[in-house]
């Protein structure tokens, strides 16, 4: 029984990264092809700050992830969480206030005013869908978090197909197209997650104790995957502040095909994590050497794709040929985060 609940969690976290691999090789190869060097930079640009705005839950989200990692769903406190539910919204709200109001005081660029204007929607919707993600995640109802991610994406797709048909590239219309998915997602989340967030307003509890204390633990973890991306983010935002939007666009393509070996790396791990935690401690070490051996052979065998793809992209994009060349030292230091 536990193999083949197993093989469903895999079969679906499978599906969901299957899905967002497809949604990157559309970003990755064929938005570039379309839309043009300075459309498409202004669109890396959003996507860029995308990676940072799980910066703004402080780690939230993290701690109740490692707290209650390993529970049955059945068994959380569904007035607890509802709570932490209204906090977290409640304080995605007051960031989001703060951010649009420096927006408008400090940015005169009318291209950036707008792409930091959706990044902060984004940033909104985004964290409070990943709460609802994690609470599945942890109680291992991969089902139910792999149909909410795979919702987001399949919107997507489908809007980015309709917006190429009707040949509206302009990178406006692509960011409302992520938007959108992401939006979708999160109410749907509300909906597999229903008897936790539709609640009587008399249930709330306000406890800002349990909110600090599950930033205290999740700070760490969430500063640790930040600081991974930043090793690369310092590179692109000096290029943002100092070359061109186009110079931005095209490193930023590179670094996109790159990132595409970590989905494989992060689809074992949200599998592995809930059962790690019901395992014992003695036989942690053992699963993990096991495992690290099995992966690295597989990621270095990724790497032998290098120099037949490096030569089908100069022949599909050379408008980004010059810095296609970078991939050779990405693809390694991509190896290198997934260990």
């Amino acid at each position: 029984m536990k193999l083949k609940f197993l093989i469903t969690n895999l079969f679906h976290v499978f599906l969901s990264n299957l899905i967002t691999i497809v949604t990157s090789v559309i970003v990755v190869l064929i938005l570039p092809k379309i839309m043009g060097v300075t459309e498409y930079s202004y669109w890396q640009l959003y996507i860029f700050y995308l990676t940072y705005i799980g910066f703004f839950h402080l780690g939230w989200i993290d701690g109740i992830y490692l707290k209650y990692g390993g529970l049955e769903y059945q068994n959380l406190d569904k007035k607890q969480f509802y709570s932490q539910i209204l906090q977290f919204f409640s304080f995605l709200i007051l960031i989001s206030f703060l951010l649009f109001g420096f927006n408008l005081l400090i940015v005169t660029d009318p291209n950036a005013k707008y792409i930091y204007n959706m990044t902060i929607i984004s940033m909104i919707v985004t964290n409070l869908r990943m709460l609802f993600v994690y609470i599945l995640q942890m109680t291992n109802r991969l089902k139910d978090s792999s149909i909410i991610l795979i919702s987001d994406r399949v919107i997507y797709i489908f809007l980015l197909f309709l917006f190429i048909i009707f040949k509206w590239h302009e990178y406006k219309v692509m960011i409302w197209a992520d938007v959108l998915g992401r939006t979708f997602s999160l109410l749907l989340s509300f909906w597999i997650c229903k008897d936790i967030v539709f609640q009587s307003l008399s249930e709330f509890i306000l406890d800002l104790r349990e909110s600090f204390d599950n930033i205290r633990v999740g700070i760490n973890l969430m500063l640790s995957n930040i600081a991974s991306s930043m090793i690369i983010g310092i590179v692109r935002m000096g290029i943002q502040w100092n070359w061109n939007i186009e110079t931005f666009g095209k490193v930023s393509l590179t670094l996109s095909i790159s990132n595409l070996l970590m989905t494989f790396i992060n689809a074992i791990g949200l599998v592995v994590f809930p059962l790690l935690k019901r395992t014992k401690t003695e036989n942690l070490s053992k699963i993990y050497s096991n495992l690290r051996n099995v992966l690295m052979l597989i990621m270095f065998a990724i790497l032998l794709f290098y120099y037949p793809l490096k030569i089908i992209l100069d022949l599909w994009l050379p408008a980004y040929r010059d810095a296609l060349i970078f991939m050779a030292l990405i693809f390694p230091m991509s190896i290198y985060e997934g260990k």
